[in-house]
């Protein structure tokens, strides 16, 4: 029996012995907590160190008496303490894993108070700590907890190998079961009635195997008398081979993102829906196919998202670069042993990470990792994420951070100058981020080349065949320490905001996707944006098959995607001509003579009129001696066609074409009027065994719903009682953004009004319910 225990707890950032008639004087909170709710930028990591302390009332119930009473937490970060009634249970060193301890010796009739004593500082000698990190590590009970009460016999494990020959085999680990009957269903079909069996094995050739298209899982159910285990798996093989990663015996081609679990102000601490809100963005809005969670275990609402949404997980330890004394290497061996038992059951994850993120070689550590996590689970491959080449491999794939590519250059170096074995995997796992960090109010320029530089990477990924794919640094922007980021402490090294609103780098991922239809345009059309007025690139980042431009509703071209990115499934389009035939259905100019002006007029704009090359100036001369072309006709056709001066407002018409048709259409004009746009990562809160949390965030567009990344403007929010806002309700727009989160605090509709000076104010109506809430432990 699952109990909840996330209400009701009692906080302190000292941690003392209390007693449960002092725990009134103290802060109550909620599960799960951050210790210190920081700003969005300009932090000091240092507020969330501390020795802090939690408390709860637990009352003893009478059905409890000699069963076992597990205490599970979920997530601690980072090295924790449990008393009960101010008895030592035991202890914890690591923020990343689940741990539960029995209490059951420990409790007493009545009141029992359960302490959590909980360090939180960086000089831990754990994992990931003892040197710079590039990440905070925030710190609290970030993740939920409970009480699992069972019976003297009952069910510790159950691992399952389901593979893609649609054969079963369940091994379960129980606790003195032996003389019990099982019962076991898979969706609505019992596959198993009789005597205990530690191993059981089911074959159906009906089966549908998960993949990334059809993540088909099946519902695992076993019982007995006194317990029960359930969980969701899917049918499939996973593989790497010397030219490229096999999935179900299919080649998949590898394209993903890092992730790191944090949210902005609260850091860790974010409920079920958001972390099932960053897969649905990963597969619906960015449409990759596999993900890193660098760089420690994430949370199970998020692997099981991944499970459902049908993207591959590649699961590592905590660590960055720094590997410590023995004792700090044995928690690390652990870790792996901890990691591999929680997740293994997953179907999404399809390689364990057995090496501290870009640390050196240390055979004998190492190789423990790497025997450790084959012995607990042989099904998938290890990896090691490394920084350097020729490492020493005792995984399957050689991972490897590439940081190559410098934006003029080939976007990958060929994994045989990497690996060390060519006849094993080859994984990519990070690629540009420090390289070119990137913010959503930089100017069109730096964000264009922050997106061709990942373009080019896929492109020449996709291009080497035995490389089995690459994973992006990284997801969305994120705090880190002093060392690290824009002196701001920010790492904007995502093609995300910190609140997952998306840069111009997002629409490279997403044009590789047919999930819908994207176009997505990178420049403003505003040729005071770039120098000398001179607009030098357009790129059109979509997934049609052409684009047709206009101007004024005046046809000027259509265009293709670009040889460049051959090999990426949906290539970029360039527009490199924004005259095209207008000098000839415009001027009457015939092809010959419009090619000329069109290469004098975008010479005059690049290089300006004093340094024009040699051969525009042959061109004019050739103009004005044949065909009767006047310097004043020069200046004419250049404010007409390159300058857009006068009176009439210039208006650019994409138009994306898919099989002939018209599928999406995006236009690009002066602004004349702002509106406010509105997206809530969830319109229901839904309460099951903790409170729930959103991301609502608000752009400002101009007539034509295209983001003002800009505009320097406040958001002010105002809640009704249903819900509270995180942090201040005032908010500054960051690249045409204000976003801010939600917490859900009792049911009903929530009124959430927006308002911003000159702009009607705008109410959006967030439902919260309570479903099917787990039986509450507090006596409160």
């Amino acid at each position: 029996m699952k109990l909840n225990m996330n209400e009701n707890w009692y906080f302190t950032e000292e941690y003392q012995d209390y007693n449960c008639e002092q725990l009134q004087s103290l802060q109550q909170v909620r599960i799960p907590h951050t210790v210190k709710q920081l700003e969005l930028n300009y932090i000091n990591e240092k507020d969330y160190q501390m020795v802090c302390g939690y408390y709860h009332e637990l009352e003893y119930r009478k059905e409890w008496k000699n069963k076992h009473v597990f205490l599970c937490f979920e997530g601690c970060a980072h090295r924790t303490e449990i008393f009960v009634n101010h008895q030592f249970v035991g202890k914890n060193e690591c923020g990343y894993v689940a741990f539960q301890f029995d209490i059951q010796s420990y409790l007493k009739e009545g009141n029992n108070l359960i302490s959590v004593k909980l360090d939180t500082r960086e000089q831990l000698n754990q994992p990931p700590f003892g040197n710079v990190i590039d990440y905070l590590t925030y710190g609290g009970i970030y993740r939920k907890v409970h009480l699992d009460i069972k019976d003297s016999q009952y069910i510790e494990d159950v691992i399952v190998k389901a593979s893609a020959s649609k054969d079963l085999e369940l091994q379960i680990v129980g606790h003195e079961l032996e003389d019990k009957n099982l019962k076991i269903i898979l969706n609505e079909t019992c596959i198993y009635e009789g005597k205990f069996k530690e191993k059981i094995t089911y074959h159906n050739d009906s089966i549908q195997l998960w993949n990334l298209e059809h993540p088909n899982l099946y519902h695992l159910s076993i019982n007995t008398n006194t317990d029960s285990f359930a969980c969701h798996i899917g049918f499939r093989d996973v593989s790497f081979k010397e030219d490229g990663f096999y999935l179900n015996g299919q080649k998949v081609k590898l394209k993903g993102l890092n992730r790191h679990q944090s949210y902005p102000l609260v850091g860790y601490c974010a409920t079920d829906s958001l972390q099932e809100y960053d897969a649905k963005i990963l597969k619906g809005e960015l449409g990759v196919n596999c993900v890193r969670c660098s760089h420690y275990p994430q949370s199970k609402a998020f692997i099981e998202a991944c499970d459902q949404l049908g993207i591959l997980v590649f699961m590592e330890i905590p660590g960055w670069q720094y590997i410590g004394d023995e004792r700090w290497q044995e928690i690390a061996i652990d870790n792996v042993r901890k990691m591999v038992s929680q997740y293994r059951n997953h179907p999404s994850i399809f390689i364990w990470g057995t090496r501290i993120n870009e640390s050196a070689d240390l055979d004998s550590f190492y190789q423990k990792t790497n025997e450790v996590a084959k012995g607990l689970d042989s099904s998938r491959p290890t990896g090691g994420v490394r920084n350097f080449k020729k490492s020493h491999l005792y995984e399957d794939v050689y991972t490897y951070n590439d940081f190559y590519h410098n934006g003029t250059n080939d976007g990958c170096e060929a994994s045989k100058k990497v690996t060390s074995d060519i006849s094993k995997g080859y994984l990519i796992t990070e690629f540009n981020g420090h390289m070119y960090p990137t913010k959503s109010f930089d100017d069109e320029t730096h964000r264009l080349n922050h997106a061709l530089r990942h373009a080019q990477v896929l492109e020449d990924v996709h291009k080497n065949e035995n490389i089995a794919g690459c994973i992006g640094w990284c997801m969305f922007d994120y705090n880190t320490h002093k060392e690290f980021g824009s002196g701001d402490r920010i790492c904007y090294h995502g093609v995300l905001d910190m609140y997952r609103n998306p840069k111009l780098a997002a629409f490279v991922y997403a044009s590789q996707s047919d999930t819908k239809d994207v176009l997505e345009i990178s420049s403003s059309m505003d040729i005071g944006e770039y120098p000398s007025g001179y607009i030098d690139r357009i790129y059109v980042f979509t997934n049609c098959d052409s684009v047709k431009l206009y101007k004024n509703n005046e046809y000027v071209k259509e265009f293709y995607p670009s040889e460049k990115y051959s090999h990426m499934k949906h290539p970029p389009i360039q527009i490199d001509d924004t005259i095209g035939c207008l000098l000839e259905t415009k001027e009457g100019y015939d092809s010959s003579v419009s090619k000329d002006i069109k290469t004098i007029l975008n010479a005059i704009a690049k290089y300006g009129q004093a340094a024009l090359p040699i051969i525009v100036l042959l061109k004019c001369a050739k103009l004005m001696a044949f065909k009767h072309f006047t310097y004043e006709k020069g200046v004419e056709l250049y404010g007409k066609y390159i300058a857009s001066w006068g009176n009439q407002t210039t208006s650019w018409k994409f138009e994306g074409i898919k099989n002939g048709k018209v599928v999406k259409t995006v236009i690009k004009e002066p602004f004349e009027t702002m509106k406010m746009k509105v997206n809530v990562s969830s319109q229901e809160l839904i309460e099951k065994d903790t409170y729930e949390m959103a991301i609502v965030s608000v752009s400002l567009t101009d007539q034509n719903d295209q983001v003002l990344p800009y505009v320097n403007r406040v958001l002010n929010v105002k809640t009704s009682e249903e819900v509270e806002i995180i942090g201040s309700s005032s908010i500054s727009f960051v690249g045409g953004y204000a976003s801010f989160m939600i917490q859900s605090k009792k049911k009903g509709t929530a009124q959430i009004k927006l308002e911003v000076d000159g702009i009607a104010s705008q109410i959006i109506g967030i439902q919260v319910r309570k479903e099917g809430v787990l039986d509450e432990t507090t006596s409160n």
